[in-house]
């Protein structure tokens, strides 16, 4: 059995400088086609800024490579409810990007625990 792969950034609220550059560092540690590369990206990029935004103090990533790669995305912001997430109207001034994660991941969870945010979305790696 191959050793699991683990990558880990720890980002400070709002610092969307080095959400940027923990995402060149998670795409450059990927495999897979064109699409699942651009896929893979953009979940990252969408819940990691999420994450940079409501953040109270810092932000978490962790990349995990083991049968499947796993980003887990931990702050401790306000969380949300999976089951809110639905399409939004094309003039909607936001909240389109966490219902392209759960369309894109192969899966995607939440979950509220000793006031963190962690959610964590399977690739389709």
């Amino acid at each position: 059995m191959n050793a699991a792969v683990t990558r880990r950034w720890s980002i400070a609220k709002g610092d969307q400088r080095e959400a940027e550059r923990a995402r060149h560092e998670f795409c450059a540690d990927l495999t897979g086609s064109v699409a699942e590369l651009f896929d893979a990206e953009l979940i990252f990029g969408e819940l990691v800024a999420n994450a940079v935004k409501c953040a109270r103090t810092s932000v978490s990533v962790e990349l995990v490579i083991h049968r499947n790669a796993t980003l887990r995305v931990i702050d401790d912001g306000d969380c949300f409810d999976l089951k809110a997430i639905g399409p939004k109207p094309y003039y909607a001034i936001g909240g389109r990007g966490l219902y392209i994660v759960r369309s894109l991941a192969r899966r995607l969870t939440v979950n509220l625990s000793d006031d963190k945010c962690e959610v964590t979305a399977v690739l389709r790696l």
